[in-house]
C-alpha cells in the first residue's frame, strides 16, 4: 500500500539529476513533504507511438499528473493498483517520481505513522501506470497509479503490499518498464517483485495524518522520548471526566522543556495542567501529595466510585 509520498525537490533539481529536458505540466508541481491522492506529482515515461515524431531518441519525458487513475475500465479511481490485477498489462506504464513514502502501522485502534525511504539513493523510483483522457475543447488530463506487490519480508510488519521499486531510471528493470512497444510476458511478471535492497525507516510524528501539514517536520524521526512527550501531552489535551489540577511551577524541569518545544501544546505560565492521568514520574513530591490528596478527598465524595488506573507513559532512565 502506499497512501502518501514525499517529493520536496525544486523542479530544476529534479530535471538536472535526471537528466530531462522536457516536462509537461510543469507548473502544476509543488514541491511537498506530505504528497497525497488528487494532487499533481511529476511522472517519468516515453512517448513512443503516435508521440514519436516529437521525441524520435525516445528521451524520458516528465509529465505533472493527478494521482487517482481514472480509467474507461474501472468504476473507481484507485491510486494503487496490485500487480496482478489482470488489467494492468492494458495499462500505460510509467515510473513515479519521489524520495520516500509513508506507511502506517496498525495496532489495535492505534496507527503509527512510519516514513520509508533509500540509504543509498535520494529517490525511491516506483512502478506505475496512467491513463490520459482528452475534454470536448482538446485538452488532455493525465491520471495515475502505484503499482504494488507482496511487501518484502523486513517490510510486512507494516503492511502486507507495497510499492514495486526500481534501483534506478537507468536500470533493465526501469528501462523495460518504460518499454511500450515490448509485449507484455513473464518478463513484466518479474519485475513486480519486492524490493530488498537498501530501504529503512523509521517512526515520524503523526502531523503527517493531516494533508494540511507540510513540512520538513513530517520526516523528522521520531525519538521515543518524544513520543513518550507527546503521548503525554496529548492526554493533557483531551478532556477528562472529574480532572484534577496540578501546577505547572511543580513539574520538573524537562517537562516544562518539553511543553515549550512543543508548538502544539499551548500554556501559560500561570495555568493549570488539567488530567487525572498523570505521570508521576514528571511531577515533585509535592505535587505528588497533592494529587495524593485531591484523590482522596474525590473518593470520600463518591465512595462507590473507583479510581482511575494511572498509566505510565515515560520509562525509568
Amino acid at each position: 500500500m502506499c497512501g502518501r509520498i514525499v517529493l520536496s525537490q525544486d523542479p530544476q533539481t529534479l530535471q538536472n539529476e535526471f537528466h530531462i529536458q522536457r516536462w509537461q505540466g510543469r507548473d502544476q508541481y509543488r514541491p511537498s513533504f506530505n504528497v497525497a491522492p488528487s494532487n499533481n506529482c511529476p511522472i517519468i515515461h516515453v512517448e513512443r507511438g503516435n508521440d514519436a515524431p516529437k521525441n524520435p531518441n525516445f528521451e524520458p519525458v516528465l509529465i505533472s499528473m493527478k494521482w487517482g487513475l481514472s480509467s474507461p475500465w474501472m468504476k473507481h479511481q484507485p491510486t494503487n493498483i496490485r500487480s496482478d490485477n489482470k488489467g494492468l498489462k492494458m495499462q500505460k506504464r510509467c515510473i513515479v517520481l519521489t524520495q520516500g513514502f509513508y506507511e502506517w502501522q496498525r495496532k489495535g485502534s492505534n496507527r503509527q505513522p512510519y516514513y520509508i525511504f533509500r540509504k543509498n539513493s535520494p529517490y525511491v523510483l516506483m512502478a506505475g501506470v496512467y491513463e490520459v483522457q482528452t475534454n470536448q475543447t482538446g485538452e488532455q488530463h493525465y491520471t495515475f497509479a502505484i503499482v504494488t506487490t507482496d511487501a518484502s519480508k523486513p517490510m510486512s510488519f507494516l503492511h502486507h503490499r507495497m510499492p514495486v521499486i526500481f534501483p534506478s531510471l537507468t536500470s533493465t528493470e526501469a528501462q523495460l518498464w518504460l518499454n511500450s512497444e515490448t509485449k507484455w510476458g513473464q518478463n513484466y511478471e518479474d519485475l513486480l517483485k519486492p524490493y530488498e535492497e537498501d530501504l529503512t525507516w523509521y517512526k515520524v510524528s503523526s502531523e503527517v495524518n493531516k494533508v494540511s501539514n507540510d513540512s520538513k517536520r513530517c520526516i523528522e524521526k521520531l525519538e521515543e522520548s518524544k513520543m513518550n512527550i507527546q503521548n503525554f501531552i496529548k492526554k493533557l489535551n483531551d478532556p477528562v471526566e472529574n480532572s484534577v489540577q496540578i501546577k505547572e511551577e511543580n513539574c520538573k524541569p524537562e517537562f516544562k522543556q518539553a511543553i515549550k518545544e512543543d508548538s502544539t501544546f499551548k500554556l501559560d505560565q500561570d495555568k493549570f495542567i488539567q488530567t487525572t492521568k498523570t505521570e508521576p514520574d514528571l511531577l515533585t513530591k509535592q505535587s505528588k501529595r497533592d494529587l495524593s490528596n485531591m484523590k482522596q478527598e474525590a473518593d470520600k465524595d463518591s465512595p462507590k466510585k473507583k479510581t482511575q488506573k494511572i498509566t505510565h507513559f515515560f520509562q525509568r532512565k
